[in-house]
């Protein structure tokens, strides 16, 4: 039978915490297997922390709806990854036993570096009050940066629980979105880049008579047309690899210089184009800034 204890709230500071994030950590759990933070929200996790100790009463509470969590959303194998950190140092046969006693099967943590890490990354800011319970993500919109979007300390009310599902489910929400976005996005450009490099294939090209400088380049680059090919060429051309036309010249002289400043970082492709409209020549450039 489990005993009930109250938590000991050691000290409290202001929720400053979501401002500074949880640091990453590499521990392992009761089966000694790693779990690293930053590698699964790299892969697109959202991860649920619990932070607890041995004869909490509160975590006893929160424990059960913790494991429906665990279990509603695929056991850790479908993008929600749920891990219970002990706070207290206990040994490996009270964590243990504690754990088997409440009936839970998600991943447990800790261990002497496991109370390390709740006392520098969380202890400083909350101060001992258990449980804690943290939903971490991996915001696509800030280059990944890991962000702290759901906080509890002590009780798990019934009511604060739907509202950790739901956390959870809108975040969820928000990475497939992201994911499937990306993969669109990325798919789109393959296409148009392998139709415009199929289009070079097929035309004899004069590449290495005319000279496009600097690339990668940030305000201007130059396009140098010998004099006998000016003759051929009709209009400078350059388009994004979606395909889009971006700008075009008409009035082409041998020494060519090209304002690019309105073009945003990336990847274009210059053309030349004679007056049937053909490319006879077509280049590839980069603006970096």
């Amino acid at each position: 039978m489990i005993k009930k204890i109250a938590p000991i709230i050691l000290c409290f500071f202001p929720f400053l915490f979501l401002q500074s994030q949880l640091a990453d950590f590499s521990l392992p759990d009761l089966e000694g297997e790693i779990h690293n933070l930053q590698t699964y929200l790299d892969e697109g996790n959202i991860v649920v922390l619990d932070f607890f100790f041995v004869g909490c009463g509160f975590c006893a509470d929160a424990a059960p709806m913790l494991e429906e969590l665990y279990e509603t959303t695929g056991r850790g194998e479908e993008g929600v990854i749920v891990l219970s950190i002990e706070m207290q140092n206990n040994s490996f046969n009270a964590v243990h036993d504690w754990e088997e006693a409440l009936g839970t099967t998600f991943p447990v943590i800790y261990g002497a570096e496991a109370w390390n890490y709740w006392y520098e990354s969380v202890y400083s800011f909350f101060g001992g009050g258990a449980p804690f319970i943290a939903v971490i993500y991996s915001n696509p919109e800030m280059n990944g940066q890991k962000e702290t979007v759901y906080d509890n300390l002590g009780s798990l009310s019934n009511e604060e629980f739907i509202d950790l599902k739901n956390t959870v489910s809108n975040y969820q929400s928000i990475l497939e979105e992201a994911n499937n976005g990306g993969e669109e996005q990325e798919e789109e450009e393959e296409e148009a880049q392998n139709t415009i490099d199929l289009g070079l294939e097929d035309q004899g090209f004069i590449q290495n008579s005319i000279r496009l400088f600097p690339n990668p380049a940030q305000s201007t680059i130059h396009v140098e047309i010998p004099a006998d090919i000016l003759s051929k060429i009709q209009t400078l051309e350059i388009y994004d690899l979606k395909g889009q036309l971006i700008k075009r010249i008409s009035e082409l002289s041998p020494q060519n210089q090209i304002d690019i400043n309105e073009l945003i970082n990336g990847k274009y492709l210059l053309c030349l184009l004679d007056s049937e409209k053909q490319t006879i020549m077509a280049e590839h450039f980069q603006v970096i800034r």
